[in-house]
């Protein structure tokens, strides 16, 4: 068992309060997995308009990452945070009480941009805290709380989505707040000192002082294995717009579809511990290649389930163990690829993956499920996330040795 279980030793109590607040700050993420139904339900948007408005959302996300890299980077970690948070928060609540379209959708936007600026902040919070040879791991922890958290939320979500809408957003809004302040006040600053970047860059051949914050975009294979990430995060992210609409449209109420969600939560939680042991034995690109069949298989299993729950718990559960593989070992890769002095910019420039998935998953999702059916997208899913697990063994380092990392 001790080959298998994740040692906790050696890692810093700042670790163990970013993961508290982290699983503060998921307890209360109702909304983007509603956020369709709403918009549907209650706004009673057609399926194609919804979806540009989620994509909105994305293509805030998509633009939040450069921003929160470079506060990270430039103002230092804790205030950082501080205003990523105060301002998520407040997008949260606006989002709940706009009404129009052109209001809905701006506010969309604005929520993206706000809503995901801490997440370059926290990343390379964990680089600062963590010598390499760690990082999977406390990663790995990083992610379980965030799946601790996700799960409950999701399971009291349907409920409260039955009651009020507006719950969801006053809720998320104020975890979020609570979030920033458990960190402003409890956490140190982590960000490294002028003299430890100095040291750094003369010992890094990138030079990245000379790079400035365009460091991660001149760096190829980091860029290729963004791309990568992005595919594989926009065949994921169908599970945020497209799943819940085709479970509705199957028969499959809010409650169930919160049961649902809330299973790869709970099998996160479960499994995740034990995976890390396993994956650790593997190539990085190997298990990365691993996580986006799985994921890719298990969105195309919804299109063989027709309203009915055990195959969609089926695909539940293939898509969660691809998650498992895939989500503690990025970051981790991520944080060995960036210098020292750029550790927000690049968690930042990572971020486009997912905030350009957040984007294009519902505009792409949508669309072809409104133009083609929803048996050709979730057949897409599962050649796209092959394609990307060719290209992850092919990019993917064993192991970035960069002095200072």
């Amino acid at each position: 068992m001790s080959r298998i279980l994740p040692s906790v030793s050696g890692l810093p109590r700042s670790l163990w309060l970013l993961c508290v607040g982290i699983f503060v700050n998921r307890l209360g993420g109702f909304v983007v997995p509603f956020l369709a139904i709403y918009l549907t339900r209650v706004r009673n948007l057609p399926v194609e308009r919804a979806g540009v408005i989620v994509s909105l959302l994305g293509l805030g996300a998509f633009a939040s990452g450069p921003i929160g890299g470079h506060l990270a980077d430039r103002l230092g970690r804790r205030p950082a945070l501080a205003i990523a948070t105060a301002l998520g928060g407040s997008a949260m609540l606006a989002m709940g009480f706009v009404r129009s379209i052109p209001q809905l959708a701006a506010t969309a936007f604005v929520l993206g941009v706000c809503g995901d600026l801490y997440r370059p902040t926290i990343g390379a919070m964990v680089a600062d805290l963590v010598p390499s040879v760690d990082r999977a791991r406390a990663y790995g922890f990083m992610y379980w709380a965030v799946n601790l958290g996700f799960s409950a939320s999701l399971m009291c979500a349907g409920f409260l989505a039955e009651k009020s809408f507006t719950l969801l957003f006053v809720g998320d809004a104020l975890t979020t707040f609570l979030f920033g302040a458990i960190i402003f006040v409890m956490v140190p600053e982590t960000k490294p000192e002028a003299a430890e970047l100095r040291a750094g860059a003369q010992t890094n051949d990138k030079s990245p002082i000379k790079k400035g914050g365009l460091a991660p975009y001149q760096d190829a294979r980091f860029m290729a294995f963004c791309f990568l990430s992005l595919c594989t995060a926009t065949i994921f992210l169908q599970g945020q717009m497209t799943m819940p609409l085709d479970l509705r449209a199957n028969g499959i109420s809010n409650q169930e579809f919160g049961a649902l969600l809330s299973l790869n939560g709970i099998t996160i939680v479960l499994v995740q511990p034990f995976a890390a042991g396993i994956t650790d034995r593997f190539s990085r690109g190997a298990v990365l290649a691993v996580g986006a069949i799985l994921i890719g298989v298990g969105m195309a299993t919804c299109g063989v389930a027709h309203g009915r729950v055990p195959i969609y718990i089926a695909a539940v559960l293939l898509f969660t163990f691809g998650e498992i593989a895939n989500a503690p070992v990025t970051p981790s890769v991520v944080a060995d690829m960036a210098p020292t002095a750029h550790r927000g910019a690049y968690q930042g420039a990572y971020q486009f993956s997912w905030g350009g998935g957040t984007f294009l998953a519902p505009f792409l999702g949508s669309y072809v499920m409104s133009a083609f059916g929803a048996g050709v997208l979730w057949t897409s899913c599962a050649f796209v996330g092959l394609l990307a697990a060719v290209g992850f063994v092919i990019v993917t380092p064993a192991r970035t040795t960069i002095p200072g990392s």
